[in-house]
């Protein structure tokens, strides 16, 4: 019998903060969803860059996280952004 082995890995964070106690599934159940979104890409032959791409996606979806949607206001009372994603090895998918 052929044994099905998983060849990938992820992992996903809602930023480096101090989650309050009421705050704690809302954060839980949006880390889940974006390592699910992820997860059916990679499941479904996607690319690495695909596969991050619809995990953060799916953070910056939801509000309970400093990003997107959620966004916290500049000095100036405006959303400011910048993201980024890098390939780790020259040739990977």
């Amino acid at each position: 019998m052929a044994e099905n082995r998983v060849t990938w890995a992820i992992v996903v964070h809602g930023g480096a903060k101090e989650i309050a106690s009421e705050q704690e599934d809302a954060n839980r159940h949006g880390c889940l969803a974006a390592l699910a979104a992820g997860r059916v890409i990679l499941e479904q032959g996607g690319s690495a860059v695909e596969a991050v791409e619809a995990a953060i996606q799916a953070l910056e979806s939801d509000p309970t996280f400093n990003a997107g949607y959620g966004s916290d206001l500049n000095a100036d009372g405006a959303v400011e952004m910048d993201a980024a994603h890098r390939r780790s090895r020259s040739g990977s998918r």
